[in-house]
């Protein structure tokens, strides 16, 4: 995962309408994905939208048939799209700074008014993929919020402060998985990856 969230590449230079197509990723993600973890343990995967904009309200059938090649009927409200990807991915919107868009109220209402307190405000934009794993750690409940930021600063991050102000309404409560310290669990602990086979 660490070599994946490294790779991640966020580009600017929209075209300033304040829209921008995530209903056709949202689309995309909902009715076009398999994956290991719902299918078969019924536990729902992370997705993570980075942007600065709202969606369009609707997805349009013309473009998911130019895009993406489905037939689609009629309009789909993204309202109800969300329903959909929710119902698999626990869903999160990243609006970092140096955004156009950064701050804008009409955006922010907009994405939580569909995710809730999934939305980040993210104030240092070199700090996404941190804000990412640590997300992730807090959904998977592997780890609270003040151990993870501490695991940032023995790495040498410096994202602890915007990482720790981002999420403070996802991790605030939030506690540590408490591990054996004995048995199976524990045991894995010392292997190559250091991942814990539950």
């Amino acid at each position: 995962m660490d070599d994946d969230l490294g790779r991640i590449l966020l580009e600017g230079g929209g075209g300033g309408q304040k829209t921008e197509s995530y209903e056709l990723a949202l689309y995309f993600m909902a009715r076009h994905t398999a994956i290991d973890c719902y299918e078969k343990r019924g536990r729902r995967g992370y997705l993570f939208i980075i942007g600065d904009e709202m969606a369009y309200p609707r997805v349009k059938p013309a473009e998911v048939r130019a895009v993406i090649g489905d037939g689609l009927q009629a309009q789909l409200p993204v309202a109800a799209l969300i329903d959909e990807v929710t119902a698999r991915w626990d869903t999160y919107y990243i609006l970092p700074a140096g955004a156009s868009y950064v701050g804008d109220p009409q955006v922010l209402g907009f994405w939580r008014d569909l995710l809730g307190q999934n939305v980040i405000e993210l104030a240092d934009l070199d700090a996404v993929c941190e804000t990412i794993a640590l997300t992730v750690g807090l959904g998977e409940e592997a780890i609270g919020l003040d151990d993870g930021l501490a695991d940032l600063g023995d790495v040498g991050s410096a994202a602890g402060p915007a990482v720790s102000k981002a999420l403070a309404a996802i991790g605030a409560g939030r506690p540590a998985l408490a591990l054996p310290a004995t048995g199976p669990a524990a045991d894995d602990l010392g292997g190559p990856s250091g991942n814990i086979r539950l």
